[in-house]
């Protein structure tokens, strides 16, 4: 009998665990990465039939994924984070053999750049508004009423049109 879970490493010192939950109607499989390094790997599961999704938990998404399945095991590529988990998911009927994601495709559409100005609302301990060569984290203004601000704040870029 072949592993309910196995995976292609993408180095020598991958360490990828999993836990299998079997359901009457689905399978629910927790891949672990065990390391301190981010891993791509080619998980296989003993599941046939059923299409894959990755669950997250942490941000309580799922998505479907690429898979596989070939001599009664579904193949998955997956992509952990450092100490990075997901759920796959195997609960909806398939007679595919084989789906392809295309991966999200990030590109700039605009980069924003000038003096901002800032205005907070008023009774809050913040000045009206500040000026701010580029945006930056509140919290680490030298200004207590904008460092600890809490509120409704309006940002405007006049050289780039912005408001």
């Amino acid at each position: 009998m072949k592993p309910d879970f196995d995976y292609a490493k993408d180095g020598n010192d991958s360490d990828v665990e999993f836990v299998h939950r079997k359901l009457t109607d689905a399978d629910i499989y927790f891949v672990d990465n065990r390391s301190d390094r981010g891993v791509s790997i080619k998980a296989t599961f003993r599941v046939t039939g059923k299409q894959p999704e990755l669950w997250h938990a942490e941000t309580g998404t799922s998505e479907p994924v690429s898979f596989e399945i070939a001599d009664g095991r579904t193949t998955v590529p997956l992509r952990l984070e450092p100490w990075g988990t997901v759920f796959v998911v195997f609960d909806k009927r398939t007679a595919a053999t084989s789906r392809v994601i295309t991966p999200v495709q990030e590109t700039t559409v605009a980069t924003v750049s000038g003096t901002w100005t800032v205005g907070f609302e008023p009774g809050r301990g913040a000045p009206a508004s500040i000026t701010m060569d580029e945006l930056s984290d509140w919290s680490r203004n030298a200004d207590p009423g904008v460092k600890y601000f809490s509120g409704v704040a309006t940002y405007t870029n006049y050289a780039a049109g912005l408001a």
